[in-house]
């Protein structure tokens, strides 16, 4: 793959990008020791063999979410079973099997369900620069805009309680001004509820109590600072290779001192998976409580009859919308809902937000405003 200079996004399957060096667990190993691999290593993921055999995987996403963990629990206690990728899968499979299983990296299987490798959102966007249709997109083209940001008084416990709420990786620290200071990510959180350790900037308050619950720690004492910045006009090729060199996630856009959005892996693994073979879009709902489940066939349709409108304008590819929800405190069982949608088509990037105490009213309104976005885009064109 280093040797080739240009070539076609269909023709490179995933064993062509797979990293062959494999670090793993076992389904006997502790939770101490999955860490400590984890944090050796670098690596937010980890397949668990039996053998020859991959039984499951574990991963950074996974421990934040599980509270009063003792350090002894066993893997087999803590692994998941992840998507079956092969080694002759196109790299835009790969990409959409990382989006909706929601892990960094995946393990890679031989036909005969053997362990060979694994690949990762990092081998996916090396890819990127050596694709020729998309070498001249910028960063404006596909950063998430309006970030939501966190403050750095605000309390550990808070950032992983608004990451997981608004299914986020990491998020932009500003100071009581409001300008930037730092970018905490998953992976901090993770090493200060689990490990009872984190990079620190200075002087910690507080430390984790036994059942993995942060006491007075601050944003500031975990953060990465300072934040890594670009601006929008430039290409992603440049944020892949600032993202690499710095073994970082995510790069906050910046523009004459404002934050105008975050450029992350997420990103750019999405914008591969908007050029799988397959016809459609591809939709994903994020944020629905539980008890919202039953919307999901509603919300569906209701997305297909829009995106079926969209498909005479554009061809859309990766629908994303994440909804957030508001309790009302004024009133027993009143919900308010949130709705940030943001539609990748052949040639552009569409956000659109929305807010409606009914969440198929919220989710028309956003759908609505995506619509209209698409024809005045596409009359613009026309009379261009």
């Amino acid at each position: 793959m280093n040797s080739m200079k240009q070539f076609k996004i269909e023709e490179v399957k995933a064993r062509d990008i797979m990293s062959s060096k494999l670090v793993v667990t076992e389904p006997d190993e502790t939770l101490s020791e999955v860490l400590g691999k984890m944090k050796a290593h670098d690596v937010s993921e980890l397949p668990v063999c039996r053998g020859q055999k991959t039984v499951g995987i574990v991963s950074y996403d996974t421990l934040i979410k599980r509270r009063s963990l003792p350090l002894t629990t066993k893997v087999s206690n803590l692994m998941t079973l992840p998507p079956s990728i092969l080694e002759d899968q196109p790299i835009t499979e790969v990409a959409e099997a990382l989006l909706t299983s929601g892990y960094r990296a995946l393990p890679v299987m031989n036909a005969k369900g053997a362990l060979t490798g694994i690949v990762s959102r990092h081998d996916l966007m090396a890819t990127i620069p050596k694709i020729k249709k998309l070498s001249a997109i910028t960063v404006a083209e596909i950063m998430t805009k309006e970030p939501f940001c966190l403050s750095e008084n605000d309390p550990v416990e808070q950032a992983k309680v608004t990451m997981t709420k608004y299914d986020v990786k990491s998020m932009p620290v500003v100071d009581s001004k409001g300008r930037l200071t730092g970018v905490i990510g998953i992976k901090d959180v993770a090493g200060l509820a689990m490990l009872g350790s984190a990079r620190t900037k200075g002087k910690r308050s507080g430390m984790p109590r036994g059942d993995g619950a942060m006491v007075d720690v601050r944003v500031k004492d975990a953060m990465q600072s300072p934040a890594v910045e670009i601006t929008p006009d430039k290409k992603i090729s440049e944020a892949i290779d600032t993202m690499a060199k710095g073994k970082i996630s995510s790069i906050v856009v910046v523009q004459n001192g404002t934050i105008k959005g975050v450029i992350t892996q997420y990103d750019l693994v999405e914008l591969l998976a908007s050029f799988r073979e397959e016809k459609g879009v591809y939709v994903q709902i994020t944020g629905l409580e539980e008890a919202d489940a039953s919307c999901y066939d509603l919300m569906y349709d209701q997305i297909l009859k829009t995106m079926t409108r969209v498909n005479k304008l554009v061809t859309p590819k990766v629908f994303n919308i994440h909804a957030t929800t508001h309790h009302d405190t004024g009133g027993v069982g009143d919900v308010k809902y949130s709705m940030h949608g943001r539609l990748t088509t052949d040639h552009e990037m569409y956000y659109a937000k929305s807010i409606d105490w009914d969440a198929m009213r919220a989710l028309d309104h956003l759908l609505d405003a995506l619509e209209r976005m698409v024809k005045k885009d596409k009359e613009r064109k026309l009379e261009a």
